[in-house]
C-alpha cells in the first residue's frame, strides 16, 4: 500500500473514489483488495472480503463490463451498509467499461454515497472517460508501468511554452519530433498524459498523482485550462492514433496537434 494511502487511513480522510493505475492487471486487483480490507479494519470489521456482505467486486467477462452489472452496482450503491459504517467496491479492469456503461458509472461518481467507497483498477487511464478520471484519486504503481524512451521533460517544456503563446517554439525544436517518428505512438501517449495530468491535478491538487513529479511548476501554470479544452485535445490525439494505422503523414499529423494546443493560448 502506497504512503499516500496509508496517511488518508490514519487521518480518516479516504476519498470517496480512487482509480489504481498500473500495467499488470492482476496487482491492479491485489492492491485494491489490500486497500479494501485495511478500509474495513480501520472500522473495526475484520472479516475476510470473501465473506463481507459489505464489499462487492465487479470485473469484466471476456473483456467486457456490461451495463447490467453496473445498473446493479448502482442500485446497491445507496443500499445502508449491514455493518452500519461502510461499504467497498472495486470495479476491476474498469477500462473495459463500453460507453453506456461508462455513462452510468460516471453518475455514481456524479452522486457519491455517504458511505461508500468505490475503487477502479485499469492499465490504462487513457482509456477512460476524462469526467470520470477528474472525479478520482488516481494512484500510479510506476514498478508495473513500461519504460518510456520519450524524453517527457523536453516535451512537457514545448506544449508548455505553446499553450504560452510561442508557436515559434515547435519550429525550434522539429529536430525533437523527427526523432521520435519510430515511436510516433510513445511520443503522442506523452501529449495525452501531460494533458490528463493537468485536468487531475486542476481537481485533486495532488503532486503524488502526476505521471512525472517534475511537471508540476508548468502544470500548476496551465490549471485554467478548461474540461472541454484538455477532451478537445485528449480525444484529437486518440483520432491521430487511429490515423497512423492509415499512414497518414506523421509530420502533417504532429503540426495539426500542435496548431490545435497552440489556440487555446489566446
Amino acid at each position: 500500500m502506497t504512503e499516500i494511502l496509508k496517511k488518508q487511513l490514519e487521518n480518516n480522510s479516504i476519498s470517496h473514489a480512487y482509480l489504481f493505475e498500473g500495467i499488470d492487471e492482476e496487482e491492479n486487483l491485489k492492491r485494491a483488495k489490500e486497500f479494501a480490507q485495511n478500509i474495513f479494519l480501520k472500522e473495526n470489521i475484520s472479516k475476510s472480503l470473501d465473506l463481507n456482505e459489505d464489499f462487492r467486486l465487479i470485473q469484466d467477462i471476456n473483456g467486457v463490463i456490461t451495463i447490467d452489472e453496473i445498473r446493479a452496482f448502482r442500485k446497491d450503491l445507496f443500499l445502508k451498509p449491514h455493518n452500519g459504517k461502510i461499504k467497498v467496491y472495486i470495479i476491476h479492469n474498469c477500462h473495459n467499461l463500453r460507453k453506456e456503461s461508462a455513462n452510468a458509472m460516471l453518475k455514481s461518481l456524479e452522486e457519491p454515497s455517504e458511505f461508500a467507497v468505490i475503487i477502479l483498477t485499469a492499465n490504462n487511464r487513457g482509456n477512460l472517460l476524462n469526467t470520470i478520471l477528474s472525479r478520482c484519486q488516481i494512484i500510479h504503481f510506476d514498478d508495473c508501468k513500461k519504460d518510456s524512451q520519450v524524453d517527457k521533460s523536453k516535451l512537457s517544456e514545448i506544449i508548455y511554452d505553446i499553450l504560452k503563446g510561442d508557436l515559434s517554439f515547435y519550429f525550434r525544436n522539429i529536430d525533437f519530433f523527427n526523432s521520435y517518428k519510430d515511436k510516433k505512438y510513445e511520443l503522442l501517449d506523452g501529449f495525452e498524459e501531460f494533458f490528463k495530468d493537468i485536468l487531475n491535478y486542476k481537481y485533486t491538487k495532488d503532486v503524488n498523482s502526476l505521471t512525472v513529479k517534475t511537471w508540476i511548476t508548468k502544470i500548476e501554470k496551465l490549471t485554467y485550462l478548461s474540461i472541454d479544452q484538455i477532451e478537445e485535445i485528449c480525444q484529437l490525439i486518440i483520432e491521430i492514433k487511429k490515423s497512423f494505422k492509415n499512414n497518414l503523414a506523421y509530420q502533417l499529423s504532429i503540426e495539426h496537434l500542435i496548431f490545435s494546443i497552440w489556440r487555446f493560448s489566446n
